[in-house]
Parts: structure tokens; C-alpha cells; sequence
């Protein structure tokens, strides 16, 4: 079986190499390991700049469920107390509409990272 991490674990050594020629270039020995250590920043500081999209887009989803919070509370008052299934259906179908009109979608705020 192919090793499915595979690419991912090329593109890690791949950056990490890259900096660590980039630090050898400008100055640093190659033997002291301050070239590795710092190409071990390099690596996390590209990682997390390739992952701010996804950032965003997570606090943005989760910014537009608060926005919707009242009027999803206002929506479970009104069947607190129906627990017949046309009512639970009907409380589904509603807090569907309530997210489409909105744009939003309960699982968009975790998504994104995973």
C-alpha cells in the first residue's frame, strides 16, 4: 500500500531543505545545527501562512452563526415544548431555511480546519 502522506512528507522535507540552504547561504555554519533549527521555523512559519485562508474562513462561518444565535433560540422557544415528530420536523425543516437564507451552515466553522 502507497504511503497516502506521502506528498505531504515531500513538501515538509522539500521547504525544510530549502531553508536550510537559504541559511547556510547567508552565513550560517552548516555543522552547528542553528541552520536546521531555524529552518524548523521557517517551515512552521510557511505552514501557518499556507493555512490563514482557512483561518479566515472559519471565523467567518463562526462569526455568521453568532449573527444567527437569536433567531435559532427564538426558533427552539417556539417548539420547547412539542416533541411530537411533526413538530421536531418541522423545527428541522425551519432551522434549514434559517441557515439558507443566511448562508451559513453549522459545520462550516470546524470544517475548514480539519
Amino acid at each position: 500500500m502507497p504511503n497516502l502522506l506521502y506528498p505531504i512528507e515531500w513538501a515538509v522535507s522539500w521547504i525544510m531543505y530549502l531553508c536550510h540552504e537559504l541559511f547556510v547561504f547567508l552565513g550560517l555554519p552548516d555543522g552547528s545545527g542553528w541552520a536546521w533549527i531555524l529552518s524548523i521555523v521557517g517551515l512552521t512559519i510557511v505552514v501557518r501562512i499556507l493555512l490563514m485562508p482557512l483561518f479566515f474562513k472559519q471565523i467567518k462561518a463562526s462569526r455568521a452563526m453568532q449573527m444567527i444565535q437569536p433567531e435559532l433560540q427564538a426558533l427552539q422557544k417556539k417548539y420547547k415544548n412539542k416533541k411530537d415528530p411533526a413538530s421536531r420536523e418541522a423545527m428541522g425543516r425551519e432551522t434549514m431555511e434559517l441557515y439558507k437564507n443566511h448562508g451559513t451552515n453549522p459545520m462550516a466553522s470546524c470544517m475548514p480546519i480539519l
